[in-house]
This record gives C-alpha cells, structure tokens and sequence, in this order.
C-alpha cells in the first residue's frame, strides 16, 4: 500500500514537472495558451503577430490587435522599447474606438484598428454596414443585400441580370452597343470585349478599332493575323491576311499605303517602252 502510494506521489510529481516545462516552451516559442476559453500567447519583441486585442495584453492597455494581424501601441500611446510596453503619450481622441461596442451607434459596426467601421464585405451607408457584392446572405430574408439592383442568389449578394458590379459597392446597367451612354468602364467591357466608357460613351480601348459593334485590334503590315477583316480594317481594303501576316495578296507590292498589282505596273512598262520605240521608229523615217 505504502509504495502503491509512493509510486503515485512521484508519477504526480513527473507530471506536474512535465507539464511546467511544457509550459515554459509553449512560452518561449510564442505558442498559445488556453487559459478560461482566452486565448493569449507570451508576447516578445521577436513575435507581434495576433488574432485578437487579448494576444497583445503583455503591451498594456494602450495595445491593440491591428486588421494586419500585428500588436500596435494605440494612436495615443508610444512603444516604451526598454520595457516594451505602451506607455500613454498624454493625448486624447474622442473618435477613438477600443471595442466593438464603442461603435453601437453603427448597425453591425465593429472597431477596426480603434476607428469605427464595417468588415471588408460590407459598406458604410446611412450609420450602417450593409453587405457588398459577393457578401453571403440568407435567401429567406428580405432586403438582405439593399445595393441598388442587386439581390440574394445561392446565398451571396449578386447584382440583378442584365446589370454589372463596380468595386462591388455599386451595380450598373450593362452596355452592348458601342456609343451607348455609360459611367464606368466595367458597363461597356462587360458586354463588348476591349471597350471602356470615354467621355460618357462605350468606345473601343486604345489599339483598337470599332467595326460593326465589335472592336478590333489595330494591325501594322506585317504584324500577326488571324483573319482578312483584321487587315482591312486597320490597313484597308487592297490587304490580306496571308500567313498569319498582314500582307498584300499575292503578285501584290505595297505602295504608298496601298497594295498594288505587279503585273499591272508590269504591262504599265511594256506599253511605255512600246510606245518610246514607235516613236524612235517614226522619227527615223
């Protein structure tokens, strides 16, 4: 009975000496702790990195967890680096914000590096956060995505059909015909390939030509092809596009812009010498 007990006590002991030394490395490694369900690790000035404000206690009060996942000493604080601690400068902010409720006065605010505002899927509109273009939703409430023109589809915020997100803050009706009026370029390029809004109209992209609604790249001679109609529109109607190349067709010559036939300018000789010899001929007689 005596060693049963004995034997108890000493594996007690191995454990308890066990575990602070497990302790201690989790600690020296910056691993988290779990202590009442907070997480928290052991702070040093080789490891700032965070989830929450908790992580970045060992700072002082005048710490923050940053959106960037880093502790910060707060606007109204400096770093004391001899004792690495957040140590109050003597200012005030009345804007400032610590918590997520220090911003109840926005619906679904949260404090976000100690100012008020909204997670990155949602929008600040009228002291709300409202959600953006491709935030989730739930299909079985209403006014669930209140951007204009948009709506809940398979439980994310979409634009309505026929209209297209800008900056997923706002959607704009879709454009199909060039010269139609527009705001954004995102309402031209989305229904006619290298477009873009110029001067309130869908116009082509730079480099590139309008030719019955649909802009074609512009072509030099020589440079690649896929098809006739890229050559002429660019170069004119005496081209071709003959392998893979804009070129003159064929027994063609480029001249001044244009391709001209080498046969013609050929039967052009032969009728000029033609003509020098009858008259040599005739002065002779």
């Amino acid at each position: 009975m005596i060693l049963i007990v004995k034997y108890g006590l000493v594996n007690a002991k191995m454990v308890f000496v066990t575990a602070v030394i497990i302790i201690l490395l989790m600690t020296a490694t910056g691993i988290v702790l779990k202590i009442s369900d907070v997480s928290f690790p052991a702070i040093s000035q080789k490891n700032w990195n965070c989830l929450s404000k908790e992580w970045c206690y060992a700072l002082g009060k005048y710490s923050f967890c940053s959106s960037a996942g880093t502790c910060n000493c707060s606007k109204i604080a400096d770093l004391d680096v001899e004792n690495v601690f957040c140590k109050w400068n003597g200012q005030n902010d009345p804007d400032m914000c610590i918590f997520d409720y220090h911003c109840k006065y926005i619906h679904n605010g949260y404090c976000i590096d100690e100012v008020c505002g909204c997670q990155d899927d949602h929008l600040l509109q009228d002291d709300k956060c409202i959600p953006k273009i491709g935030a989730p939703c739930d299909n079985e409430l209403t006014l669930n995505c209140p951007l204009q023109n948009s709506e809940c589809l398979n439980g994310i915020c979409l634009c309505t059909e026929g209209y297209v997100s800008y900056q997923n803050e706002m959607c704009y009706l879709k454009k199909d015909q060039l010269g139609d009026e527009c705001v954004v370029d995102v309402q031209c390029s989305a229904g006619i390939t290298n477009s873009k809004c110029v001067k309130g109209k869908c116009n082509c992209d730079d480099n590139y030509l309008p030719y019955n609604n649909t802009c074609y790249e512009k072509k030099e001679y020589n440079s690649y092809c896929d098809n006739l109609l890229q050559c002429r529109i660019s170069l004119g109607e005496t081209f071709a596009c003959r392998n893979r190349m804009c070129q003159c067709p064929t027994s063609y010559t480029m001249k001044e812009d244009k391709c001209s036939s080498s046969n013609a300018r050929s039967g052009s000789f032969f009728v000029i010498a033609f003509a020098l010899v009858l008259k040599c001929v005739q002065f002779s007689i």
